[in-house]
């Protein structure tokens, strides 16, 4: 598979860099129990920690990353359910894709070597904290998938649809790297155009990866931090200059270059969906919803910590058996290890 569990990494793998920060600041206690797991201040800690690096902003308790956490709880006792053999190869490279993005992050060997000693961690726990957690996310995902199948002919009505309705049934996955038409005029364009294309020779002549040659050399302001990223855009709200430029395009490749608004740019394909990936997508979300207001019918909730009391979500208020109760007291704090003693638990991820 190509990228085999996008969440995976959506879900902030890279995250596992500061979970010994998270662990050393935090003084662990009992905060609630969903169903038969008990649930940590390290484990709510190191939830906000990710979501953090997910969003790029300093996330805090509320009733929306609360409902995320719970949820994700009750899709891991889902998952347990059914345990299956983890297609190992395929995880282990998304764990190397991973740990090649951190490195990236750093201006050299050395200097990522010194920040993961700093936060206690070697290359190799690095390495063993990220496969857990892609095996964990790869268990939620088989547990949502293997809810529903996709045929051809469920293929063939969705991409009727969507073109009955005016769109295309395609999504890219883009990066840029662009400088500024400088003037006005065929010849202005012809000079940008010029230009983009010695910048990715140049590139390419360096052995640059795509994102980190746009943040060396790309004249848009904020490509330097972001390489140039775009996220995944549907082929539809492209410009019809960058549509023609890209519909085509294989993973990997590069457009020519294009004008663009006020620039002369190049586009960089990193993925591309198509009609039933699509599908499986959307399928993905209505599944996962749906077993999730199952889950949450089913769920019993006990909260011990007062500021977790105040940001229980509106879907799991029905859950919550100790809401009503002031004397509701927390197990004792040898309760979790008598926990993992019994049962073999690994803590929440």
């Amino acid at each position: 598979m190509n990228r085999l569990v996008a969440s995976i990494a959506a879900f902030g793998v890279a995250a596992c860099i500061t979970a010994a920060d998270a662990a050393a600041r935090t003084v662990d206690r009992v905060v609630a129990k969903l169903n038969e797991d008990i649930i940590m201040q390290s484990d709510v800690d190191d939830f906000l920690d990710r979501r953090s690096r997910q969003t790029g902003e300093r996330e805090t308790l509320n009733e929306e990353n609360l409902e995320a956490l719970f949820d994700r709880t009750l899709l891991l006792q889902e998952a347990k359910k059914n345990l299956g053999k983890e297609p190992e190869q395929d995880l282990m490279q998304e764990v190397q894709e991973t740990v090649a993005e951190l490195r990236a992050r750093y201006p050299s060997q050395e200097a990522f070597m010194k920040e993961l000693a700093r936060r206690d961690l070697t290359l190799d726990s690095l390495k063993e904290r990220l496969l857990k957690n892609a095996r964990t996310d790869f268990r939620v995902y088989r547990a949502v998938a293997s809810r529903f199948m996709i045929t051809d002919a469920d293929v063939e009505r969705f991409e009727a649809a969507e073109r009955a309705a005016g769109r295309t049934p395609l999504a890219l996955s883009l990066r840029r790297l662009c400088v500024p038409v400088e003037g006005s005029g065929a010849a202005a364009e012809t000079q940008a155009r010029e230009e983009v294309k010695q910048l990715l020779s140049r590139i390419q002549r360096e052995g640059l990866r795509f994102p980190d040659g746009v943040k060396k050399y790309s004249k848009v302001p904020g490509a330097a931090v972001d390489g140039g990223s775009l996220g995944l855009m549907d082929l539809d709200k492209l410009a019809p200059a960058v549509q023609r430029a890209v519909a085509d395009l294989k993973p990997g490749e590069v457009s020519q270059p294009v004008i663009a608004g006020s620039y002369a740019c190049v586009f960089y394909v990193e993925g591309r969906r198509e009609a039933r990936a699509l599908l499986f997508e959307k399928r993905f979300r209505e599944e996962r919803q749906r077993l999730l207001t199952e889950l949450r019918r089913r769920a019993h909730l006990q909260v011990y910590d007062p500021t977790l009391k105040r940001c229980i979500p509106k879907s799991y208020r029905n859950a919550d058996a100790a809401a009503g109760q002031s004397g509701a007291q927390p197990p004792p704090a040898t309760a979790w290890e008598h926990w993992e003693r019994e049962h073999g638990r690994v803590r929440n991820p």
